[in-house]
């Protein structure tokens, strides 16, 4: 009888620190801060400002793109491959 209302003091005790956690979370969700740090993660900015992309090193924008053109035939030759083969 006495573990049994141990185990559930520590689950009362573990579920209010998962309440204390979560209503954390809304207060921090309720500010305009965190709205913009999220829609900056998509990619989104501010009327005004100039985006900027960084590059890994060696690598230029047509270097890049080129890469993305050849990945993209190359699917399309897979996908023609694959029709062959049936």
């Amino acid at each position: 009888m006495i573990s049994e209302i141990k185990k559930l003091q520590e689950e009362i005790s573990k579920l209010e620190q998962e309440e204390s956690s979560l209503e954390a979370g809304i207060s921090k969700a309720d500010t305009d801060v965190y709205w913009e740090e999220k829609a900056r993660e998509q990619g989104f900015v501010k009327e005004g400002e100039n985006p900027v992309v960084v590059l890994p090193p060696g690598e230029s924008e047509g270097e890049r793109s080129k890469q993305e053109n050849q990945g993209f035939f190359q699917q399309i030759m897979e996908t023609i491959k694959g029709f062959l083969r049936e």
